[in-house]
């Protein structure tokens, strides 16, 4: 199987939490992870940096 298409469905059954999938140097947040962040997280500051 593919693996976009285990992310797919493990995101279709997803109803609370935030999943970052790591696509290259950075991590990414499908439909429903994103959704989640952008309603759901409260405003937040970066204090550290890697």
């Amino acid at each position: 199987m593919n693996r976009i298409d285990d992310i797919l469905y493990s995101e279709s059954s997803n109803t609370h939490f935030i999943r970052l999938y790591r696509e290259g140097i950075f991590y990414k947040a499908y439909e429903r992870s994103a959704y989640a962040f952008v309603t759901g997280v409260q405003p937040f500051m970066v204090k550290k940096k890697l």
